[in-house]
């Protein structure tokens, strides 16, 4: 009768052990499982967080390339305006320079000023 106590005695704790094994092999299988969602959220939020970064870069280019060429069409504009102007209403241009008829010289009587004394 001891032999047959200690033997079920045995069996149970054997099938008291793998019940407890069981669970925690279960506690974390559903520890692992809910890590693992967890950490896929975080991978999608930060794919989505590169997605945003990725089109604000894209969208800073476009303005930056957009600012160029209208930087490089009012230039130009403004080339073509002047040198419209400048075929339609010319100023002119001396052939050769010569001195101030009206100028002074100090030897006949200028008194410095640009006046006669």
């Amino acid at each position: 009768m001891k032999y047959t106590v200690a033997t079920e005695a045995c069996a149970d704790r054997s099938a008291i052990s793998d019940a407890l094994k069981d669970v925690i092999a279960s506690n974390t299988a559903n520890t692992q499982a809910i890590l693992d969602k967890l950490c896929e959220q975080e991978i999608e939020a930060l794919k989505a967080q590169n997605q945003q970064l990725q089109m604000q870069g894209y969208l800073a280019s476009l303005a930056a390339s957009q600012n160029q060429q209208t930087g490089q069409i009012l230039n130009d504009n403004t080339a073509q305006t002047n040198a419209l102007l400048r075929a339609l209403n010319p100023t002119p241009v001396p052939a050769y320079i010569v001195s101030n008829p009206y100028g002074c010289n100090c030897g006949n009587g200028c008194g410095g000023n640009g006046f006669y004394n």
